[in-house]
């Protein structure tokens, strides 16, 4: 038995829609976005540690039916995935992090010490983190310390294939020990 969504979306690309062409003023762009159906704007208010964000949203009247299943994202949503993705980084990193006190590396491999592929970079961090716990719990000071990191593995950029190398942003308390582990 099919169903019917009731969730309202957009097909169109949300992007394409506010793009402002040269030829038209600002007022004939905000009243073709209103003729195409515009019903109304929604606001998402975003606390991430000290930073407020406020996003307005705006939402159309579209037909309801059942969504079509797509092989593969278009470019735009591509896009707004990516930016999406950014964005939830950057909150957690303002949620979690304090500026001046939590340390942020990048790690990179020495010539004829690259992994093979992205899995051994993974494990290669997996093993770094390990390494960060057990020279905490011998340290009679962080003995209770809880370690909190956020990493990125880079291995490729645009599809192309580039030197792999982690950055990340940790609690630890030594920057010294954490670039020797």
């Amino acid at each position: 038995m099919k169903r019917k969504h009731n969730i309202k979306h957009v097909l169109a690309a949300y992007e394409d829609s506010f793009a402002i062409e040269k030829k038209d003023s600002r007022e004939e762009h905000i009243e073709s976005l209103r003729a195409n159906s515009l019903v109304g704007y929604r606001v998402k208010t975003i606390k991430s540690g000290e930073i407020l964000e406020v996003e307005a949203y705006p939402f159309w009247e579209v037909p309801q039916g059942l969504r079509k299943k797509k092989s593969e994202s278009s470019q735009a949503q591509k896009n707004l995935n990516d930016k999406n993705t950014k964005k939830h980084v950057t909150r957690l990193i303002n949620a979690n992090f304090r500026n001046y006190v939590d340390i942020w590396l990048t790690y990179t491999y020495p010539q004829g010490k690259m992994p093979v592929d992205f899995e051994q970079a993974k494990k290669d961090m997996t093993n770094l983190i390990r390494r960060m716990k057990n020279w905490l719990k011998k340290q009679e000071q962080y003995k209770e310390f809880k370690l909190k990191y956020i990493y990125v593995t880079e291995h490729t950029r645009d599809g192309n294939k580039v030197r792999a190398h982690h950055h990340m942003v940790t609690n630890f308390p030594d920057r010294d020990v954490a670039e020797k582990l």
